[in-house]
């Protein structure tokens, strides 16, 4: 997993990047808490960005080209100071909207994502520091 940063802060932590990754061990325990928890996740790309409905065509485009496949508003950012920090980060994420095929598909009211929203929060509360 990565970010892509499209977001004003994480230049100001590690400047001339712009991918930033999050702990790689702290992500495989993260990853085997939730699959304990009956979650499936699989390793993304995001795209982070700070503007607010701009994941234009265009851009969605050349993020996917780039591997994203998922859009946020912080991993970049929080990556980026956990690095320059010198702290693990890791992060998941429950996938509501869909965008690829060009039409907003929402998704948090359907069943799927309250369940999987409720395991990784069930998940996360039993990740503890080792």
């Amino acid at each position: 997993m990565q970010a892509i940063s499209e977001e004003g802060t994480s230049p100001l932590y590690i400047p001339n990047e712009d991918r930033f990754a999050p702990s790689a061990r702290l992500s495989a325990r993260l990853v085997s808490t939730l699959e304990k928890e009956g979650v499936h996740p699989r390793t993304a790309t995001c795209w982070t960005t700070d503007a607010f409905f701009r994941e234009t065509p265009a851009k969605a485009r050349r993020f996917r080209e780039e591997g994203a496949s998922v859009v946020d508003m912080e991993a970049s950012a929080l990556f980026a100071v956990a690095a320059c920090r010198g702290i693990e980060l890791a992060s998941v994420f429950v996938v509501s909207d869909e965008l690829f095929d060009g039409k907003w598909k929402p998704g948090f009211p359907l069943p799927g994502f309250r369940l999987s929203r409720r395991r990784c929060v069930k998940a996360l509360q039993k990740l503890r520091p080792d």
